[in-house]
């Protein structure tokens, strides 16, 4: 069963898109990570994607089918904002 959640995440400026798509990269093998920003989704471990969406509030959209897995996502991504 594939589990998704979304949260906001506030791009404010290069250190929060490289803070993100860190983030996104160290969970890249177990999750897919949709940045949304309107009607532009972009993956959340491409740094050039994510640094796309610089100066607006973005979802963060983790799939996955470990329930656990995306729970740490989302915690370590509301710590890091």
């Amino acid at each position: 069963m594939n589990v998704s959640y979304c949260v906001n995440y506030c791009l404010r400026d290069a250190r929060s898109a490289a803070n993100l798509s860190g983030i996104c990269q160290e969970y890249k093998d177990d999750l897919v990570i949709d940045v949304k920003c309107g009607h532009y989704i972009v993956d959340g471990a491409s740094i050039l994607g994510v640094a796309s969406l610089i100066g607006h509030t973005v979802e963060v959209l983790p799939f996955g089918t470990d329930v656990e897995i995306v729970k740490r996502f989302l915690k370590e991504i509301s710590e890091c904002c």
